[in-house]
């Protein structure tokens, strides 16, 4: 071939990528309004407000700095505004709900954005375990677990890792085999460790990025203004908390602390793992399994012997997306900067209704069940989640030179 010839060929190959594949992304909102800046932080939400009535993105929106909108339909998400927040550029993406549309998301964003993407950062609500350890165990179902280390509406898991839970074979006698006892591990014939199965279940190969922006998450997060700005659970979540844990009181024959003064806990991600599933589970046998699995994943990623005693489940949906679209384009030939991204949840409900143990030994639900406080609990779990990572940004607000006091503050509208 002319050497005269091979410029021209890859000119027109490359508008020819640009024509085609890559159009959803080489638009206006790409070269025009996503550029200038050194490097973005992307915090990523997925519901708009669909489901529980309140957009997951609405504090961090309310804190942007001269906000521009993306007009819709030039990216895979949904929703994206870009702005400064506390003088840093930041996009804040909603990318719809559910894994697929969280990963388009990502994925475009990574695309159109490249070496200026900075970091990302998932937040969103959950579903949790009652307790650190959970409220039962299978290998002691004489009684229930007496630990005081019960989780509240409102904590938040900080943790790079996530895994599937519905990367399983199993069949129905096995997965119900303890059924009307409550307190059984479901039965499967090949976990999530079966690659060969289902694909990558476990996202547990977090790049050091990931894991330091985490512990400055975590960090930020026990300053005394992360603690002084988080707000408290309104009446109508305290008695609800109230009610629940005298419940699980009387199986477990402790007195809890329920504390209406105490802030939201913040759990690492040596407690914690984004277990995601589209299935809106709600039992102690698939909290057992969320546990199970939520243990694998730690001690995959660390080479730790925690048990599921020692974790607490954490069940959403978008994280096992954003993974794997995110780890694949760190992969690439092409990345010149890896993407670090850690997942923000906060404990919206919980992943079973109390249970009691009846006269002849068996755990139930307790009966009539407790109505779910969805909307409630998923309003103050977006407002602490939002806390902890705006907690982050003031204080990176705080650490530049040319920053004012009043730029580094923020507020969060809860009630």
């Amino acid at each position: 071939m002319a050497k005269g010839l091979l410029p021209l060929l890859l000119l027109l190959l490359t508008a020819r990528l640009r024509s085609t594949c890559c159009s959803l992304t080489r638009t206006k909102a790409c070269l025009d309004e996503l550029s200038g800046a050194e490097g973005y932080t992307v915090l990523m939400v997925a519901d708009p407000g669909e489901f529980s009535g309140v957009p997951e993105a609405v504090h961090f929106e309310e804190s942007l700095q001269n906000p521009v909108y993306i007009p819709r339909g030039s990216l895979l998400c949904p929703r994206v505004t870009v702005g400064k927040l506390m003088g840093q550029p930041t996009i804040v993406a909603t990318s719809g709900i559910g894994p697929t549309t969280a990963a388009l998301c990502a994925i475009d964003l990574a695309k159109c954005l490249g070496s200026r993407f900075k970091e990302l950062i998932y937040v969103g609500t959950s579903g949790w375990s009652a307790a650190v350890g959970g409220i039962l165990n299978p290998d002691n179902c004489e009684k229930a677990n007496p630990t005081h280390k019960i989780t509240r509406l409102g904590d938040v898991c900080v943790t790079p890792m996530s895994m599937n839970w519905n990367c399983k074979l199993a069949d129905w006698i096995g997965q119900a085999k303890g059924y009307p006892d409550l307190c059984f591990s479901p039965e499967e014939i090949n976990g999530p460790t079966a690659a060969y199965l289902y694909g990558d279940c476990i996202f547990d190969t977090h790049t050091a990025g990931s894991l330091a922006l985490a512990d400055e998450i975590l960090a930020a997060s026990i300053t005394s203004s992360s603690i002084r700005q988080a707000p408290l659970r309104n009446t109508f979540l305290q008695e609800y908390e109230q009610e629940y844990f005298a419940y699980i009181s009387a199986s477990t024959n402790r007195t809890y602390n329920l504390n209406s003064k105490k802030t939201p806990t913040v759990y690492d991600y040596r407690q914690c793992v984004e277990v995601d599933s589209q299935f809106f589970y709600s039992g102690v046998p698939w909290e057992i399994t969320a546990r199970n699995y939520t243990a694998l994943t730690i001690n995959q990623a660390f080479n730790s012997s925690v048990t599921p005693k020692d974790v607490v489940a954490v069940s959403a949906m978008e994280a096992v997306g954003v993974a794997q679209a995110i780890d694949a384009y760190n992969a690439l030939n092409a990345t010149k900067s890896k993407i670090p991204y850690v997942f923000v949840r906060g404990n919206s409900d919980w992943l079973h209704q109390p249970v009691t143990k009846s006269a002849n030994g068996t755990w139930t639900h307790v009966s009539p069940e407790l109505p779910t406080v969805f909307t409630d609990g998923y309003r103050y779990a977006i407002a602490t989640t939002s806390n902890v990572v705006l907690s982050l940004m003031s204080q990176r607000c705080k650490e530049l030179t040319w920053s004012t006091n009043s730029l580094c503050v923020y507020t969060i509208d809860y009630s």
